[in-house]
């Protein structure tokens, strides 16, 4: 999972700073990999502006399980395999296509999920947009595991 941090705006295209996975069979701690890879791509310890109104502050444990599907399944395909994307702009254009309740004051935000050319959206309180009604956070809160959950992430891209 370490990998090899790159940063693409300080180097040329492709350059590799700091090969993680090598320190990492080093024995260098989670922490000393985190502060390395934070070094290497420049990010700011204190970041300019708030995250107070972040969505996984406001909607919490149901915004942060889609985190966790979606990480179980970004760690077992890799980007050609299968595409997962939560960028704001590509939300805007595309979510109200899918989500009647896209225009409500504080949305929850989406992930939206492609494989094999099919595609599916997953609302950040948990709600799965591809017509079937399903609620993942609901599941969840019924006894479901997260990777259960991403496994009917799947099932919706078949």
């Amino acid at each position: 999972m370490t990998g090899r941090v790159e940063n693409w705006l300080q180097s040329e295209l492709g350059s590799t700073n700091y090969k993680l996975d090598d320190l990492c069979a080093d024995g260098a701690s989670t922490d000393e990999l985190i502060k390395v890879a934070i070094r290497c791509l420049g990010l700011s310890s204190y970041p300019q502006q708030t995250h107070l109104n972040c969505r996984h502050k406001r909607w919490q444990d149901s915004y942060i399980l889609c985190f966790e599907i979606a990480t179980i399944l970004a760690l077992q395909y890799n980007f050609d395999d299968l595409m997962i994307i939560n960028g704001m702009e590509h939300i805007r254009r595309h979510l109200p296509e899918v989500d009647p309740k896209y225009a409500m004051k504080e949305h929850p935000g989406a992930f939206q999920f492609f494989k094999d050319g099919k595609s599916c959206w997953l609302s950040g309180d948990g709600r799965l947009l591809n017509g079937g009604g399903s609620n993942l956070w609901e599941q969840y809160m019924a006894g479901d595991s997260a990777v259960s959950l991403a496994n009917s992430i799947l099932s919706a891209l078949e």
